[in-house]
């Protein structure tokens, strides 16, 4: 597993309470944030693409790039036994202490944490994947100050 960190704007933080809207009979839960990758965070994740990493990399409005990343709460077999469970991802402000994921509005500005591994394919290849670990906020744009639409 390799750690890694991407930098850009956070858009949707939801690294508090995990959001079960999708959940599936193997998947229960989880925590994502988007990122709106600088230049240099951009490449990293194009080669990790290239390597075969799923995650997929869109224009917004505003004609930005942006992708999420999340981390699953619980994973399930079919029956429903519990297979692993996962801690919440951290938030961190620039100083490194814990911040309260509330409080974060869409363009505040900072890191994103992932473990990048590797993992089989159905079809016997191999694939990457990244697992968001947490956040670094370094620019807080808090949701009471955020621009209406």
């Amino acid at each position: 597993m390799v750690k890694l960190v991407l930098k850009g704007e956070l858009n949707w933080v939801r690294t508090g309470e995990p959001d079960h809207k999708f959940d599936n009979e193997t998947t229960k839960g989880k925590w994502s944030a988007q990122l709106l990758p600088d230049a240099e965070s951009l490449e990293i994740i194009r080669d990790l693409q290239a390597e075969g990493l799923k995650n997929v990399l869109k224009k917004n409005d505003e004609n930005k790039y942006f992708t999420n990343f999340s981390r699953v709460f619980q994973k399930t077999d079919k029956e429903g036994k519990i297979i692993k469970t996962w801690t919440p991802p951290y938030t961190l402000d620039a100083n490194n202490e814990n911040l309260d994921p509330k409080i974060l509005g869409n363009g505040s500005k900072g890191e994103i944490h992932l473990d990048v591994y590797e993992h089989p394919t159905p079809t016997g290849g191999k694939a990457k994947a990244a697992r968001l670990e947490g956040v670094k906020i370094t620019e807080v744009v808090s949701r009471e100050n955020r621009p209406s639409f």
